[in-house]
């Protein structure tokens, strides 16, 4: 999946929707980073610093809502090149994706997963409230 997201960002033409649901598919049960906490330093900051999600939200809730994202079927796929990077990112609605009961006191309406096809996995996931506050290039290709 890793070498088809670089292939279409480096690629004039556009991704066929197969290809989307393919890639949606892959970030869908990817991990987070393999470094020992990553999950966790990221879960408390949703929870903790930003409130996006509810304290009670476990690291298995927080993978589990970002996996949903890529599993919705009105996600939206975007491929990017960031600093030196090849991304991926899904945008999907966050009421969709986070259960009621995980919802924090400060919740956006958009959830925000970023996966990096350099080091394949996700590298964060939070909500936001409008789509100039997450940094897209002008030349990322938006797949669907």
């Amino acid at each position: 999946m890793d070498i088809l997201i670089r292939e279409i960002i480096a690629s004039p033409r556009p991704g066929h929707p197969a290809e989307s649901q393919t890639i949606l598919a892959h970030i869908a049960v990817s991990g987070f980073g393999p470094r020992q906490g990553d999950l966790d330093r990221h879960l408390v900051k949703r929870v903790q610093a930003e409130g996006q999600w509810a304290p009670e939200t476990t690291a298995d809730d927080y993978l589990d809502c970002l996996h949903a994202a890529a599993r919705h079927p009105h996600a939206q796929l975007v491929l990017f090149e960031d600093r030196g990077g090849t991304i991926g990112a899904v945008i999907a609605p966050t009421r969709f994706v986070v259960p009621t009961r995980l919802l924090g006191r400060n919740l956006a309406p958009l959830v925000l997963v970023v996966y990096s096809a350099d080091r394949g996995m996700i590298i964060t996931g939070y909500q936001f409230t409008q789509f100039a506050r997450i940094r897209v290039p002008d030349t990322a290709q938006w797949l669907r």
